[in-house]
């Protein structure tokens, strides 16, 4: 997920204030300290322009 947000220019600030949720919450999903829910997946799918499973890579 963090190189898709990168290669889209966005902050981890940026992406989790679109998809309503903490930068706190967005870091620990990218780090993997935490799965989401499959609703807050769809939400930063659709904020990066890309499928859920582009992003569990």
């Amino acid at each position: 997920m963090m190189v898709r947000r990168t290669q889209k220019g966005m902050s981890i600030k940026q992406v989790a204030e679109l998809c309503g949720i903490t930068r706190s919450y967005l870091s620990k999903i990218e780090c993997g300290h935490f799965e989401p829910s499959w609703d807050v997946w769809l939400k930063i799918a659709k904020v990066l322009e890309c499928q859920v499973q582009d992003l569990k890579q």
